[in-house]
């Protein structure tokens, strides 16, 4: 279960503030995340194909399932859980790498906003630990990347996407590093458009 005090991502646009997703850290090192949307609205995941151009992602036709989401689970032993508010876990077997097996550098989370005033307001929370982003008014689609970081980070080649990046040390002795990056448009004649729901991506192989 989580012990420590939770530590709170808000996105700020326009001069409103905005939950984005809530991570908390257990006695075992394991990390919970809570990820927001609008109250009263079904989680929906888009449907992922893959064609020639790589993976494409179906907003039209998406997935509801039935499991009520609260918060995803990573565990040290590489099992990872859905839990509900009920404390109620979806236990399908799926797990990645263990976290010793994980590289130094191992992506696991990619967290995606719908269009900002479709995410619940966010109020004064005195319980959290707080992580303001604030953002262009006029920003694009975005979305953010989790990745645990083992050793020291490289530095990276210049990158026109990435918007911000940040780095929690956890109690493991592990990091967490957070990239915020813009969507980019496939082409000049295309146009990048926000998702119709937030939504988020596990990585669950080595």
């Amino acid at each position: 279960m989580p012990s420590t005090v939770p530590f709170r991502v808000v996105l700020t646009s326009n001069g409103v503030s905005r939950k984005f997703f809530t991570l908390l850290q257990g006695k075992d090192g394991s990390l919970y995340i809570h990820p927001n949307r609008e109250n009263g609205k079904p989680w929906k995941t888009p449907r992922i194909e893959n064609d020639e151009s790589g993976l494409k992602l179906d907003f039209n036709n998406p997935n509801i399932p039935s499991f009520e989401l609260h918060k995803i689970s990573f565990h040290p032993s590489g099992y990872i859980h859905l839990t509900n508010k009920r404390g109620e876990r979806y236990r399908d077997g799926i797990r990645g790498p263990t976290f010793e097996e994980m590289d130094d550098l191992y992506l696991f989370c990619i967290i995606v906003p719908s269009k900002l005033d479709e995410m619940p307001i966010f109020e004064e929370d005195k319980m959290c630990m707080l992580l303001n982003l604030v953002v262009p008014n006029n920003i694009g689609p975005f979305f953010i990347t989790l990745a645990l970081l083992k050793g020291q980070l490289d530095p990276e080649e210049p990158d026109d996407s990435r918007i911000a990046r940040f780095i929690l040390p956890l109690n493991s002795g592990y990091k967490l590093t957070f990239v915020l990056r813009s969507v980019r448009q496939r082409d000049q004649n295309t146009t990048a458009n926000w998702p119709p729901f937030p939504f988020f991506l596990l990585r669950t192989a080595a």
